[in-house]
């Protein structure tokens, strides 16, 4: 089995996962640009182990976002990750999300 060549992530790959997932931002906690963010998180990071699948990354995003006070999670991840860029920083993440 040839191993598909794996894609770097697009918006328009975002937008195929939110219509094959048929999200209705209407009824979600979270919005559009943080379900985006989410996706593209998800699938950089996972990467090679949901070979490529962009729906898959879209599901671990909604999964994360739709637990109990989440629906921010990504810019919660992103303010987080950049934080512990600074020397001698040691917040958890429960720290980021107060």
């Amino acid at each position: 089995m040839e191993a598909k060549h794996l894609k770097e992530f697009t918006d328009d790959m975002a937008t195929t996962a939110i219509q094959k997932l048929g999200i209705d931002f209407s009824r979600e906690k979270f919005d559009e640009e943080q379900f985006r963010k989410g996706i593209k998180e998800e699938y950089e990071e996972h990467l090679k182990t949901i070979d490529g699948e962009v729906t898959v990354a879209a599901k671990i995003a909604l999964d994360h976002l739709r637990a109990e006070g989440a629906e921010h999670y990504y810019d919660h991840l992103e303010k987080m990750e950049e934080e512990m860029k600074s020397p001698g920083s040691i917040k958890t993440f429960q720290q980021f999300i107060k």
